[in-house]
């Protein structure tokens, strides 16, 4: 998908004890997540995520098997580019 222009600012904090994910945040105005993985500096916006999504995600014991079973391929996305992307 490509990048959107008017997205969000997004603060991201740091997620421990995840071998795939090393960052996520949420705004809740937009419904829009973000989490950066640890294959790289860039992170993936993903939209129309509700709060609820969200607190399950911070609440699970495997972020990456949460993201795999709820998030991936469930909702549109958008790469930011690595000089974008903000931890």
């Amino acid at each position: 998908m490509s990048e959107q222009k008017d997205m969000p600012e997004i603060k991201l904090s740091p997620i421990t004890g995840s071998s795939q994910i090393v960052a996520a945040g949420y705004d809740a105005a937009s419904k829009t997540m973000a989490i950066q993985f640890t294959n790289g500096k860039s992170h993936y916006r993903y939209f129309d995520v509700s709060p609820d999504v969200f607190a399950a995600f911070q609440k699970s014991q495997s972020k990456g098997k949460f993201f795999g079973s709820t998030i991936r391929g469930k909702f549109k996305h958008s790469l930011v580019p690595e000089k974008k992307a903000k931890a």
